[in-house]
């Protein structure tokens, strides 16, 4: 990404969000694997993140039970069973919310 500007979050759209989403949707959709460790660094430097939003978005994810985090290790994904796309209405308001804003800005 020689030359290209970071992405800048939309106003209103807090960091650890749109690194939230990202990670959810490579979990969901099989592009991170379960039992596959989240490296902080490769995140940040793929996401374009700052350190302390991607231990939110991961604490978010763990909140989720989308991933496990282990203390000095890190966070490994977690399995995703066709039970755990049933997502809550809160979760699809937020998404409705979030997603649009950010891709936008793509």
């Amino acid at each position: 990404m020689t030359g290209e500007a970071p992405l800048i979050p939309p106003q209103g759209v807090l960091a650890r969000d749109r690194i939230a989403v990202e990670l959810r949707n490579a979990i969901v959709h099989g592009r991170l694997q379960p039992g596959e460790r989240l490296v902080e660094d490769r995140i940040m430097a793929w996401l374009e993140a700052t350190r302390g939003a991607t231990r939110e978005a991961f604490r978010q994810l763990e909140h989720e039970g989308l991933v496990i985090s282990y203390p000095h290790r890190g966070a490994v994904v977690v399995g995703v069973t066709a039970d755990d796309h049933d997502f809550g209405e809160g979760d699809i308001v937020r998404h409705r919310e979030v997603i649009p804003l950010w891709a936008g800005h793509r």
